[in-house]
């Protein structure tokens, strides 16, 4: 898998030195994933996971492209995605309810006070 590592690390506003620094591994490492020397270990695809819980969106639309090209996005991998997908939504939505409610709770407390 391919992902827009530069894109990344720009909108975390993070220097190559600390996305390397984050992720374990060296800075020139990241230069050369960065420049299309290397791609992506499945190792430190892992740790980027870990650390980006967004990564999806960074993931690069030509490789997604190519894997539909040669076949090897199939029904099954499909639905893990899709399934994937569902439970980051579904966390999200579980802290903004959190977070509505805690604003609603201070609104309570401080028409209260009034």
């Amino acid at each position: 898998m391919d992902l827009n590592i530069r894109k990344l690390r720009d909108d975390n506003k993070l220097k190559q030195s600390d996305l390397a620094k984050i992720l374990g591994v060296g800075q020139p490492l990241i230069s050369s994933i960065e420049s299309g020397r290397f791609r992506i270990s499945k190792d430190l695809l892992e740790k980027v996971k870990e650390h980006f819980p967004d990564f999806e969106q960074y993931i690069s639309t030509e490789r997604i492209q190519e894997i539909m090209a040669t076949g090897e996005l199939n029904n099954q991998k499909l639905l893990e995605i899709v399934f994937e997908q569902m439970e980051r939504i579904k966390e999200k939505d579980q802290q903004i309810s959190t977070l509505l409610k805690m604003i609603d709770e201070c609104n309570r407390k401080h028409e209260g006070g009034k």
